[in-house]
């Protein structure tokens, strides 16, 4: 290989974005967590909300898994790493296509090995202008993985399952 390619081969590596590796403990896989823009309808309580920024999680298992007794909770936190509210669960969304259709997205009932589920945590109003980091965690009673967005130790964070994660 030439030294010129060889040079190109490097600065094109070192300029590639860089991005995280998925969190990963025993069968729990959390690929993405990001803010995305409004776009989702959000049941909180019961009524539907649009219009509200969003936390978006994809996560998949490592083999097929009941959904019954796994968790992905996300937990919110300001600068000074308090907590400002905690989801035991994503609550259900969905998106109204122009030709209609409606697609949701909730906690499915079974995991199929290696499907990327996408689900949805609402930045609400109360929250908007306060929270700096989010925690979301996925796992069971006996192991969980966890991801900070946008950045962040998990040791800095108090959560309930901190004891489960590795």
């Amino acid at each position: 290989m030439s030294k010129q390619i060889y040079a190109w081969i490097v600065a094109a590596t070192l300029a590639a974005p860089v991005l995280a590796a998925p969190a990963h403990t025993g069968s729990y896989i959390i690929k993405e967590v990001k803010e995305t823009q409004p776009g989702h309808w959000i049941l909180l309580g019961l009524h539907w909300v649009e219009g509200l920024h969003e936390i978006e999680v994809k996560l998949a298992t490592d083999k097929d898994l009941s959904a019954i007794g796994t968790f992905i909770r996300a937990y919110f936190y300001d600068q000074d790493k308090n907590l400002l509210v905690k989801y035991e669960n994503p609550p259900a969304a969905g998106f109204k296509t122009p030709d209609g259709e409606v697609t949701l997205f909730a906690k499915p009932g079974k995991f199929t090995k290696n499907k990327v589920e996408t689900l949805y945590f609402p930045i609400t109003d109360e929250i908007a202008e306060k929270w700096k980091s989010v925690v979301v965690v996925f796992g069971d009673s006996k192991q969980a993985t966890a991801r900070i967005y946008p950045r962040g130790k998990l040791a800095d964070y108090e959560f309930d399952e901190k004891k489960w994660v590795k």
